[in-house]
């Protein structure tokens, strides 16, 4: 129990201590004098001397509960804590606050978002009190949403201080997730203690709110009121890098032939703005920069114009670096904005002096005099070193040793011959036993890249059933190679992403390129799909839509997206194809082979606060920062940053760049009957819009609601001093009773009196 005025109540129950004095004052002895008439008093007292004190003591009680009601009645107790004389049932606080991307959005007056939401919430937890038993919750939503303190606790000191440390993520705001918890802790303390007011904080920007991802209503209770801060009038003005793709994955520079050599890298960089500036033209200043293994760098800048109208653009910039052999990475960054965190865009790239790769088919298909038309084998060493002619001085070499190409035996694949390549193609996979294909697999899951290419037999394939299961792939392909008649051609038409694109570099000309191969038999492949994921993606189709060379991580739907499995359709063989005699064969087996070895090798990037898959055997991510994030208990990473992928004996497996979620930086305002009616989804009896003072330059809603006024409309405790004036006034009437009727005195009416004198 607390007080309103606490010094009125302490000051009136020190008063109780006047009528116990006074009882102790009037017991004091006299001195005695003796008189005539004393012995009948005497023996009169002594035979009502235990009713007579008892009566005393009932006075004294009943003065004292008068003064104490007296003073606990001036001092305005609050007794809703024990659901007592009237007072108002204890309350619990359900604080969801937005620390997504968005919330970082700086306003005209220097303000973030976040910053506007933590004092209001520090606001409203100082109209609680856990002295009446009060509690309150937090919930940070930056994506995947936060349970601070949940169960709700009555320290709300340390919930305040708790409120303070709240930072902005990079991550998207992830309202359905918090939803779901305190749903879960609804269903888990019933019967209710009190009533619950659960209170979302956020702009509600466009990047925060995710209309489409439904949200589930939080309890059926009637006394749960779900209050959210009003929407922003308008939005920021912000750039978002949407993505970064270098066009080759894997930079090759040749420091033997000159040790200043230098390699261009061409890197395709998409953005989008959001805002009132929208309808505007608008400048963009983009840095771009390699940054080595050992820390050197190289940069450069473009300008990106906007016209009016233009939300989404993309512009390549081409940068000549000379960086240290490793892992490297790209960086990108906008001109500073409204929001930073997605201002910046990192992504890990390969560089090396050449690619080692193996051809694995019997040495006499390559050793041959002249060109096997029907072997696949032959089409490839053309593909992998091929011929330059200079016709000026009638000469002709061979391309430098950016690619180094071994052949190895079939019979001959052991771990050794594979421990240094880099890429596998294998041409006769008929000739492989089930313990080449799990040579293959150790090399894959280390991050290399295996091409696999039908054998030109036009028997039953029985091979594919090991290969499938090896690289735990859900193919399903056909055992018989399928007859089409007339030729199949190409599909012009590509849906690949781009981050999944392996012909990235020849897709503008691809379809040019493309126009005159003829296919005539190939494996139906089950499987592939067009979605670009490592589970499996198209990378070229038959007209028709039948997969020609479909894409996939080992494991499948389950893979660890390291290393990189590449099935082609039809064998390089005259009988099958004349994909090899056709311009596009040397593009298409480079680019598969460069872009491929970037995208096996154990460089990825993630979205911050989605979760992403680590290479096998890697237990644990390490920044330059020194923080660790042990994956026994990992959860999908809120920050931007790069980590490193260690196995459990600290050798680095991988690199991996988390950046910002680029849906979290659209800053546009959602408005206010948007967010209404997809917030409404959280309570059966809607949601009503807090007021407050220190908004978003919104106008004030006609409906809001102060959490002052839900406390107030709930019973007042303060009216706990009515029940106890009352209860002071029946006392004092039965104090004079009860005076009078011990006084044992009586009052002769007028009539008697004159019998009497008769």
């Amino acid at each position: 129990m607390t007080f309103l005025h606490p010094g009125l109540a302490l000051a009136g129950l020190a008063a109780v201590a006047i009528p116990i004095i006074i009882h102790l004052l009037m017991r004091r002895r006299r001195r005695p004098i003796m008189w005539g008439a004393m012995r009948f008093l005497l023996e009169a007292y002594r035979k009502h001397k235990r009713r007579l004190r008892l009566e005393q003591l009932l006075l004294l009680a009943t003065r004292c509960l008068l003064i104490a009601c007296l003073a606990l009645a001036l001092g305005r107790p609050i007794l809703g804590a024990a659901g007592l004389l009237g007072g108002r049932e204890a309350t619990t606080l359900y604080l969801l606050i937005d620390n997504s991307l968005a919330s970082s959005a700086t306003g005209a007056d220097g303000r973030t978002a976040l910053d506007r939401h933590i004092q209001l919430a520090r606001r409203t937890i100082e109209q609680l009190d856990s002295a009446s038993g009060d509690r309150v919750a937090l919930l940070a939503l930056g994506g995947p949403a936060e349970a601070i303190v949940l169960p709700p606790t009555s320290d709300t000191s340390a919930v305040r201080a708790l409120i303070e440390d709240l930072a902005p993520t990079d991550s998207a705001m992830d309202l359905t997730g918090a939803a779901e918890r305190v749903r879960t802790h609804f269903a888990e303390t019933e019967p209710r203690q009190g009533q619950a007011i659960v209170l979302v904080l956020s702009d509600f920007l466009a990047g925060s709110a995710d209309t489409d991802r439904p949200l589930v209503q939080l309890t059926e209770r009637d006394d749960a009121v779900v209050l959210a801060s009003l929407p922003a009038a308008t939005g920021v003005d912000n750039v978002t890098i949407e993505s970064v793709q270098p066009l080759r994955t894997v930079m090759l520079v040749d420091w033997a032939a000159a040790p200043d050599a230098t390699s261009t890298s061409s890197i395709r960089v998409a953005l989008r703005r959001s805002g009132p500036w929208v309808s505007r033209a608008g400048e963009t200043h983009l840095r771009v920069r390699i940054i080595a293994a050992d820390g050197r760098e190289a940069a450069t800048s473009a300008e990106v114009a906007w016209k009016p109208g233009e939300t989404e653009t993309t512009r390549v910039v081409s940068l000549s670096a000379s960086p240290s052999p490793g892992r490297a990475v790209v960086v990108v960054e906008a001109s500073p904005d409204a929001v930073a965190g997605d201002d910046v865009w990192r992504r890990p790239i390969e560089v090396r002096r050449s690619l080692r790769v193996a051809i694995v088919a019997p040495r006499r298909a390559l050793n041959g005099s002249g060109l096997n038309p029907n072997d696949s084998a032959d089409w490839l060493r053309i593909a992998l070193s091929p011929i330059v002619i200079d016709r000026q001085r009638f000469t002709a070499r061979e391309t430098s040793g950016e690619i180094d190409v071994v052949t190895i035996d079939p019979g001959s694949l052991d771990t050794a011959r594979l421990a240094d390549l880099d890429a596998v193609f294998v041409t006769h996979p008929d000739l492989l036993d089930g313990a080449s294909w799990s040579r293959l697999r150790v090399l894959a899951d280390g991050g290399g890249l295996i091409v696999v290419v039908p054998p030109s037999g036009a028997g039953v394939t029985v091979w594919t059933d090991a290969f499938t299961s090896a690289f735990d792939l859900n193919w399903t392909i056909g055992r018989e190679p399928r007859e089409h008649d007339p030729a199949r051609g190409l599909a012009a038409e590509r849906t690949v992403p781009l981050e999944s694109d392996l012909l990235a570099m020849i897709a503008a000309e691809f379809q040019e390129l493309s126009r005159p191969v003829r296919v005539w038999k190939s494996l139906s492949i089950a499987g592939g799909s067009q979605s670009g994921s490592d589970a499996g993606s198209r990378l070229v189709e038959l007209q028709g839509g039948e997969p020609f060379i479909v894409t996939a991580a080992p494991g499948g739907d389950d893979g660890t997206g390291v290393g990189l499995v590449v099935l082609f359709a039809s064998s390089f063989g005259a009988q099958w194809t004349d994909l090899a005699a056709q311009p596009i064969f040397l593009p298409l087996v480079q680019e598969i082979l460069r872009q491929g070895v970037g995208r096996a090798s154990g460089s990825w990037t993630a979205t911050a606060g989605v979760a992403f898959e680590t290479p096998a055997g890697v237990v644990e991510l390490r920044n330059d920062a020194g923080r660790t994030v042990s994956l026994a208990h990992a959860v999908p990473l809120r920050h931007a940053g790069l980590w490193r992928a260690v196995d459990e004996r600290g050798v680095e497996r991988g690199l991996i760049a988390v950046n910002a979620d680029p849906a979290a930086g659209r800053t546009d305002a959602l408005g206010r009957s948007a967010a209404r009616s997809w917030l409404s989804r959280l309570s059966g009896a809607g949601v009503r819009w807090l007021a407050d003072d220190d908004a978003t330059g919104a106008a004030p809603a006609r409906d809001a609601v102060s959490v002052s006024e839900i406390l107030t409309d709930a019973p007042d405790d303060t009216k706990a001093s009515l029940p106890l004036l009352i209860a002071a006034l029946l006392l004092a009437a039965l104090e004079v009773a009860l005076a009078r009727w011990f006084s044992h005195a009586t009052v002769a009416t007028s009539a008697a009196k004159a019998g009497a004198a008769a």
